[in-house]
């Protein structure tokens, strides 16, 4: 069976944009795209990694509810360990209701 630590923490952070968003009163569209990605990556049976080293980005997009943005932001936390999208969103969040 495959490792798919990365898939759960790939989702983790991809919710943790969704409720970001959510308390922004961004887009209820966008906010449903994180959501989405988030629950199909957690369905995934292959650790998302190596579909980006077979294929890259846009064989993240071949998934459900994965689109060029949600891939781009996916292969930065594959590659980098860390997310921009969300540290952003974490700074334009008021303290107080974080």
């Amino acid at each position: 069976m495959a490792d798919r630590s990365f898939n759960r923490l790939a989702a983790g952070e991809l919710r943790a944009c969704a409720e970001l968003l959510k308390l922004q009163d961004a887009n209820p569209f966008r906010v449903a795209a994180y959501v989405h990605a988030a629950e199909t990556l957690e369905a995934l049976q292959v650790d998302a990694r190596d579909i980006l080293r077979r294929e890259g980005a846009p064989g993240l997009q071949q998934l459900p509810h994965i689109g060029a943005g949600l891939a781009a932001a996916v292969s930065e936390l594959a590659h980098t360990g860390r997310l921009t999208r969300l540290e952003r969103l974490r700074g334009a969040a008021d303290p107080e209701t974080v």
